[in-house]
């Protein structure tokens, strides 16, 4: 009986060994299923990161671009509308003129004072104030344009430093 209980607990053993072993035999081969599992994952996450940057980053320009999109358009408008203010403004002069009897040089400084009050932009601001210093220092040329050929060539001044905040 002794040794039909020792054999018996010998078989007991080795099944016991068997259903160990086999158990870790599959927890491995979950773990290591799992690993691949977290790794496609790490690897997934890792390149919708970097969609989502390039993503940001072609946002962030299309947004730089319908912001320059919109600068070029306000100036636009104001070139425009300004023009379009013009006819007014002769008109307005030649009947001065008429009612005074003589024609005067058209002065220009009401028109611009009004044109100021609608930049809306940096830039404008300077390259007004520019034209402005422009003539009162007696240049009587706008910077942007080249000198009459019988005067001497002004000297460049600098561009006015500009922080544009793009958001």
């Amino acid at each position: 009986a002794i040794e039909e209980t020792r054999a018996a607990a010998q078989v007991s053993q080795r099944q016991e060994h068997q259903v160990m072993a086999d158990s870790e035999s599959r927890i491995a081969h979950v773990l290591g299923d799992f690993q691949q599992l977290t790794a496609e994952l790490a690897a997934s996450a890792e390149l919708l990161r970097n969609e989502g940057r390039q993503i940001q980053a072609e946002v962030n320009d299309a947004l730089v671009q319908l912001q320059f999109q919109d600068r070029v358009s306000q100036v636009l408008s104001h070139v425009r509308d300004n023009i379009a203010r013009m006819p007014e403004v002769v008109r307005a002069h030649h009947a001065q003129g008429l009612r005074d009897g003589r024609l005067l040089p058209l002065q220009a400084t009401e028109l611009l004072e009004e044109l100021a009050s609608i930049y809306a932009m940096a830039s404008e601001r300077a390259v007004h104030d520019a034209r402005l210093a422009a003539a009162a220092a007696g240049q009587g040329q706008p910077r942007s344009l080249p000198p009459a050929p019988h005067s001497a060539p002004a000297p460049a001044a600098p561009a006015p430093a500009e922080d544009i905040t793009f958001f």
